[in-house]
């Protein structure tokens, strides 16, 4: 419902200071280079309004788009707070594109300003310059806006009237299939979304926890942790610039962390390090960590269960969906989840025809609710909504009491002979072989069955995993499910978002000077 009809609009400001006036003291921790920047979330809502009314003094004006070009730290908080409140649009940019796809992004969502941390200046001003844009950095070097300054601008509160469906936030996809599409968020979209992974089911997330920020803050607005932790009061810790994986564990050991969330290659990486230097870090004030993105493992999920006695919960979404869009069914259950409450969901065949709820009869997978977009920036809708439901692009079982499984993406299903192979299905069984680190499987065009599934393998350090071991452990698939190849890699093709780069491995392999050894004859 529209502010419009005279009902109180759903808006950002009204949720995201609760924290503040509830728990002033909340802290919001800043890793720098091993050096630790405090201030209080009382003192960060202090500073976003001062940035407000410095970007109010600057022409900024609802509607105007701010890109941020940030790592997670104290000043983007600032900057996620004060940009929507004050009626403007956040634009989180990824720090993983290039300077050629981050200049295409700032065009196309008509930004006006950077905001920018001191790591990411240079690259601002080349941006700047090249899109014709301000720039604001801590100190106001390069002809920059003091960040600093800005903060400080005295005057009364900048808030003001906004209808629940402006837009608060613009967030571009990863671009696997072409460019990216901005994805654009409303303020009730955000609000709603905000309130509904603050629920138990989540990460059971209040007051008195310490979360992690592992997230990306330009990846889908950090999952909207960051705005749930500011609505509840929770302490938050962001690591800053480029922190590796013994930052992180550093971070969880030190500031005794209660909640994380973060990537399945992420949870990858701590697990090695843990098991590299057991006595190195307490991690006993964990109490909730959560995997989103993409599942990982067994073998991960095993190993945190059974070595700190926690239980990952799973996650999945999608950048249109604000983004998240199920939890898991149960904390040691398969990677099954449930949608979150007002999310609605069907599947369909190739034809349309709805797909029953048997939890075996795979079909297209349709959503639609108050956090799903709209529509995309510039109107670039077509083949993604169907009669109001957004198309996910996914493969999916939706079982009897509602419970979702992701079985691929339509794009990456391997159609042999008629039938449908998971590529996602194949991964996680030959992740969970001993000495793989990761794998991707994709189709590759066959004059006989139409595609045969092929797959990349990344070995662990030092470990001797070769096709025979990993077809053995796929000996209760159908021979026909099997990859027919394999190709050992050192490392896997990424997009920005962190996910496995299937568009760039297709073109790889169309590349006539890799040949794979056949394995057709193996058992």
């Amino acid at each position: 419902m529209s502010s419009q009809s005279g009902a109180s609009p759903l808006i950002l400001r009204d949720i995201v200071f609760r924290g503040a006036q509830q728990r002033a003291d909340a802290q919001v921790i800043t890793w720098q280079g091993g050096e630790r920047h405090v201030q209080t979330l009382a003192r960060t809502v202090e500073r976003a309004e001062g940035l407000a009314r410095g970007l109010a003094g600057l022409g900024i004006r609802p509607g105007d788009r701010i890109a941020t070009l940030m790592w997670n730290e104290h000043r983007h908080i600032e900057a996620y707070l004060a940009v929507p409140c004050m009626g403007a649009v956040l634009h989180a940019l990824n720090l993983r594109l290039s300077e050629e796809d981050l200049a295409w992004v700032i065009q196309d969502a008509e930004d006006t300003i950077i905001l920018t941390d001191t790591a990411n200046l240079e690259m601002a001003m080349t941006l700047a310059e090249r899109c014709n844009c301000r720039v604001i950095a801590p100190g106001g070097e390069h002809d920059a806006y003091d960040w600093e300054e800005l903060a400080a601008t005295p005057g009364p509160t900048p808030w003001i009237a906004l209808d629940e469906d402006a837009p608060m936030g613009i967030c571009h996809t990863s671009g696997t299939t072409g460019r990216p599409r901005g994805v654009v968020y409303t303020h009730r979209s955000t609000y709603l979304h905000t309130l509904l992974i603050s629920m138990t089911d989540f990460l059971g997330l209040s007051c008195h926890d310490r979360l992690l920020g592992i997230v990306p803050m330009f990846h889908a607005l950090g999952w909207g942790l960051p705005y749930a932790a500011c609505m509840l009061g929770a302490d938050q810790v962001l690591p800053g610039v480029r922190p590796r994986p013994c930052d992180l564990l550093d971070m969880i050991h030190s500031e005794k962390v209660s909640c994380v969330a973060a990537v399945a290659t992420v949870w990858g990486m701590l697990m090695e390090d843990l098991k590299a230097e057991p006595n190195r870090w307490d991690c006993s004030s964990l109490e909730r960590i959560a995997c989103g993105g993409s599942s990982a493992s067994r073998e991960v999920r095993q190993w945190f269960h059974d070595n700190l006695g926690l239980r990952m919960r799973r996650t999945w979404g999608m950048t249109e969906l604000n983004p998240v869009g199920t939890l898991s069914v149960d904390e040691d259950g398969d990677d099954s989840g449930v949608p979150i409450p007002t999310l609605q969901v069907k599947l369909e065949d190739d034809d349309g025809n709805l797909v029953p709820r048997d939890g075996v009869t795979s079909g297209h997978l349709l959503v639609q609710g108050p956090t799903v977009v709209r529509g995309y920036l510039h109107d670039r809708n077509d083949g993604h909504f169907k009669d109001g439901w957004l198309q996910t692009g996914d493969i999916a079982t939706i079982g009897s009491h509602g419970e979702i499984t992701i079985r691929d993406r339509d794009k990456d299903v391997i159609k042999s002979g008629g039938e449908w192979i998971s590529s996602l299905e194949l991964e996680l069984r030959i992740d969970d072989v001993p000495g793989v680190a990761c794998s991707a499987v994709v189709g590759r065009p066959h004059p006989k069955w139409d595609e045969r599934p092929v797959a990349l393998v990344v070995r662990d350090s030092g470990a001797d995993v070769d096709a025979q071991k990993i077809l053995k452990s796929l000996s209760k698939l159908e021979k026909w499910q099997r990859p027919d190849d394999f190709l050992f890699v050192e490392a896997l093709p990424m997009t920005g978002t962190g996910k496995i780069d299937k568009r760039a491995i297709r073109s790889m392999l169309d590349d006539q000077a890799y040949v794979l050894p056949s394995l057709r004859s193996l058992p």
